[in-house]
């Protein structure tokens, strides 16, 4: 008798506990499928088990972590020689054609500060771990030094390796779970080339 009220009781609160959930992230999407997937136990994405190669069945994380970035390496590094073996033919003359001049404009410091105040603070961070908060936060006594590196950057036409390095995650596109080519690469930059990609765009 005083179990099954117990249960009751439990069942109720629990009820009213997801009610309130509902209720409080209403105009708020993301946050409610967040609450929903800690609920069902989908917190983060899912850990690759096995995957199967040329070579045979690779389990484990780390074995399944370099066959998978050797992978991606081997697809880019062919589609990076389909583009070079493009860049390379011949241009025909009937297919001439006048190609403008271009050069990036010096960026200026307000610009700077105001891309790093308008920061979003929930974009992942890169693999060297500085925060789009902290980035944010700092705004007024870093803007002048990045200011200089992006023009710098701008100017030679070289970024920093730092800038260019990624943390990389397999997301599952479709199909099979153990099959690498149904998996795309999700790349994470530092929060600092971003800044300094929505400069180049702008």
């Amino acid at each position: 008798m005083v179990r099954n009220y117990v249960t009751t009781q439990l069942r109720k609160s629990k009820q009213e506990y997801l009610k309130s959930i509902v209720r409080q992230s209403r105009k708020q999407p993301k946050k409610l499928w967040t609450e929903i997937s800690k609920m069902l136990g989908q917190c983060g994405r899912p850990t690759i088990r096995l995957l199967w190669t040329e070579k045979g069945d690779v389990a484990g994380c780390c074995d399944v972590a370099r066959a998978i970035n050797t992978f991606f390496i081997e697809r880019i590094e062919h589609m990076a020689a389909g583009i070079d073996d493009e860049a390379g033919q011949p241009i025909q003359s009937e297919q001439r054609i006048m190609v403008p001049q271009f050069s990036f404009t010096p960026v200026d410091e307000s610009t700077v500060m105001d891309l790093l105040r308008n920061l979003d603070v929930r974009k992942a961070t890169g693999c060297d771990k500085i925060q789009a908060r902290a980035l944010k936060l700092t705004a007024a006594a870093i803007a002048r030094p990045l200011c200089c590196l992006f023009n710098l950057s701008l100017k030679t036409s070289q970024i920093p390796l730092e800038w260019k390095s990624a943390n990389i995650t397999p997301v599952l596109k479709h199909g099979d779970e153990t099959q690498m080519e149904n998996y795309q690469p999700i790349s994470v930059l530092p929060v600092v080339a971003k800044v300094m990609e929505r400069i180049v765009f702008n």
